[in-house]
């Protein structure tokens, strides 16, 4: 748009509206006229949920599995999980990876209703089962395996099962066997 020159109604606000939700780093927008010579636009911004591949990564993935530089991302910090071992052709702006939707959920799961897991990284390598790295509470790792379905759950009973351990300290915590917890 130049100032002065284009015409406030002769702009096409829908097809403005397309190309700013085009934008891999945009999740919605409004745009609307403010009589007599205002084109207001508010955007949403899509908010990076995890590296990809590796840590500091350009590459961040949002809670809708959508690719997005880091770089035209809002200030991301370095505190974000790493996803590994996935299948992709490229990367790229705006790729959406439904194959991913597993892992984003348990990273939503475990910052907004399991707040004492902090997921690190993911290994997504077996079609089957996640291996993530968490730590507890801020004390210690543990390394959890558990199945790609019914993720609420499988956090539920490895809930429980830390509160109900005593013992010798095990790092690994297998979920995989008929809903309970082994600890090795």
């Amino acid at each position: 748009l130049k100032m002065n020159e284009d015409n406030l109604f002769d702009i096409d606000i829908a097809a403005l509206k397309r190309k700013v939700i085009n934008i891999s780093y945009i999740s919605d927008a409004s745009i609307y006229r403010v009589l007599p010579d205002t084109l207001k636009v508010n955007v949403i911004q899509r908010i990076p949920l995890a590296y990809l591949s590796k840590f500091g990564s350009e590459w961040v993935i949002d809670e809708d599995c959508v690719v997005m530089n880091r770089k035209y991302c809002m200030k991301v910090r370095y505190t974000l999980p790493v996803i590994n071992n996935f299948k992709h052709a490229s990367l790229y702006s705006g790729k959406n990876l439904p194959q991913l939707k597993q892992a984003v959920e348990l990273i939503k799961l475990a910052t907004y209703e399991f707040r004492n897991f902090k997921i690190y990284s993911l290994d997504l390598e077996d079609a089957d089962k996640i291996t993530f790295v968490m730590i507890r509470k801020r004390r210690r790792a543990y390394k959890v395996i558990m199945p790609r379905k019914n993720l609420k759950r499988m956090m539920i009973i490895l809930r429980e099962a830390l509160a109900e351990k005593k013992g010798k300290y095990k790092s690994t915590i297998d979920l995989t066997y008929s809903e309970q917890a082994v600890f090795r």
